[in-house]
């Protein structure tokens, strides 16, 4: 399966998530109320802090499905690291399962502020939460292994699929049976451990067969023990980086008021949804290329790879950052909502954009087993940002939250590449800023820009008005983002003379 099939498949297919997901929130919200909106937010929170517990083994495996679909594994050694990595996860989940709901009464009385929630229902709530968790991050395994094999296709079929029965399906459990959230959540539970079921079916089908069977080894571990620990500390220190600020304004505000702050990053992280669709891609793409072929094909391909990040997570991003209150109107219809989550949505956009530019700085980074760089950036991003964080919300609120997740993002952007580049892909940096972001990111700006300028101070009374302003923007900057890239150039000329769309394989 080629770059193009699986970039056009995870288009396709995470685009349909990301859609069908955001216009159901509104109605999630009418139904249960912004309180009960904000314990979804809740339960983002907690699945993102208990990421860290996957000990780096999700992206190694997905890792190592590359290495084998490369020619680097035997059959026997790929499935004893699957077997060895699945055992693991399983009795990971279950302690995350049984932990959660013994400390969800705790959470339930000690740290959420709820007036419209009885604490019994939030108990459950909470329990719920914790099984939902359990079957979402075994999901997650066999989806990151699928993900390496490159059978991108029939995944987001897959994942495109379930998103739709999860939120349809919950729609009409609210409507039907129950509008509680209890309800919510055990649907979300019965359906995902489905899916869990369904992907697990499928990767086996993928994986060689072994006599007699794989069995879980210690010196499969070993192997690959060391990028395991690698991504076993980026990712725990990435959940402080991106996590640290929910967690404090979880205690510090209401649950309505912290729906607000969970809905205002729900709709900015579209933009991360965007920038792993390309990673998804590429980063096995990558992986291959670091093993078979030399440093300068690797540096042609890292920059066509970058330009095509840009034209895709570029205009969407100027798009919230400076038309947050008509994506909010036209989204919600709500004038009282928009106003409270409008200049949160601005401010976290700019943040996830610079944070998606850094996409494809990193998936080279794991390309070549270089986990060493994005250990030492995250630890000293953390060790500023946490007390940054709590002064700064202590003092001004959660838009300060806000900023200090763009001001870090903007810190990686500026710091983080130039050190990476004096080892990896030397002399290739300043490329990488003039043409892969830095001509993109001006255009884009100056078209989005001008469209603001005749468009500033009119009323927001008319829904499809808004769409309509937040349409021909993003069209008009897509446009331009396109055509000042060179790879953009490149791909609008080929299909003008072939009628396809062509990306290096």
């Amino acid at each position: 399966m080629n770059i193009r099939h699986n970039l056009i498949a995870n288009f396709v297919g995470q685009g349909w998530v990301a859609a069908v997901s955001l216009a159901f929130i509104p109605l999630y919200i009418r139904y249960l109320g912004m309180e009960a909106y904000g314990l979804i937010g809740f339960f983002a929170l907690l699945q993102g802090w208990l990421a860290a517990l996957d000990m780096g083994l999700t992206p190694t495996l997905s890792r190592e499905m590359a290495r084998y679909a490369a020619g680097q594994h035997q059959p026997r050694d790929i499935c004893e690291i699957f077997t060895s990595i699945e055992t693991t996860f399983l009795v990971i989940a279950g302690l995350i399962a049984l932990g959660l709901m013994a400390l969800a009464g705790v959470i339930a009385s000690a740290w959420l502020q709820t007036s419209q929630i009885n604490l019994s229902s939030l108990t459950t709530a909470l329990m719920l939460i914790a099984w939902l968790i359990a079957f979402r991050w075994l999901a997650g395994l066999y989806k990151g292994a699928i993900n390496g094999l490159q059978n991108q296709v029939w995944l987001n079929a897959c994942v495109a699929g379930f998103s739709t029965l999860r939120a349809v399906g919950v729609l009409a459990v609210l409507h039907w049976l129950s509008s509680s959230i209890e309800a919510f959540f055990l649907y979300q539970c019965l359906l995902t451990l489905i899916e869990a079921a369904v992907l697990r079916a499928r990767l086996l089908s993928y994986l060689p067969n072994v006599n007699p069977p794989a069995r879980p080894s210690l010196r499969a571990l070993a192997g690959i023990w060391q990028f395991a620990g690698g991504m076993l500390l980026i990712t725990a220190l990435a959940t402080l980086l991106t996590q640290v600020d929910k967690l404090m304004l979880s205690r510090m505000l209401s649950l309505a008021q912290f729906g607000s702050y969970s809905l205002a990053s729900s709709l900015s992280m579209t933009l991360s949804a965007f920038a792993a669709l390309v990673f998804t891609a590429i980063y096995p793409r990558l992986t291959g290329l670091v093993t078979q072929v030399g440093e300068s094909t690797i540096a042609a391909h890292y920059h066509q790879y970058a330009q095509l990040m840009s034209m895709i997570t570029i205009p969407p991003g100027l798009v919230l950052a400076f038309f947050a209150d008509r994506v909010m109107f036209a989204w919600t219809g709500d004038p009282k909502l928009t106003a409270e989550v409008a200049p949160l949505l601005s401010i976290l956009a700019l943040g996830s954009l610079f944070n998606a530019l850094m996409h494809l700085p990193y998936a080279l980074q794991l390309a070549y087993g270089w986990t060493r760089f994005a250990i030492s950036m995250n630890l000293i991003s953390v060790l500023l940002l946490v007390p940054a964080t709590y002064w700064s919300v202590s003092h001004h609120g959660p838009i300060a939250a806000a900023v200090v997740w763009m001001l870090l993002n903007l810190g990686y952007l500026l710091v983080g590449v130039p050190l990476m580049h004096r080892r990896l892909l030397r002399g290739e940096c300043s490329r990488w800023y003039r043409f892969d972001i830095g001509l993109p990111l001006l255009t884009g700006t100056l078209v989005i820009g001008t469209v603001f300028y005749f468009v500033r101070g009119t009323a927001l009374e008319d829904r499809g008005a808004s769409l309509g302003v937040v349409l021909v923007a993003g069209a008009l900057c897509t446009i331009a983002t396109i055509l000042s890239t060179p790879f953009g150039i490149q791909m609008l000329r080929g299909v003008i003379k072939s009628g396809s769309l062509t990306i290096p394989r």
